[in-house]
């Protein structure tokens, strides 16, 4: 209850796992 920053900061960390990944995919795929 007194780490909501804690949460939000994962959250992020996992959601721009999640785009970054995939993005790095692609990249690779092209060149």
């Amino acid at each position: 209850m007194h780490w909501p920053k804690l949460c939000t900061l994962g959250c992020l960390i996992g959601s721009w796992r999640g785009l970054i990944v995939p993005l790095a995919k692609t990249l690779t795929l092209r060149s």
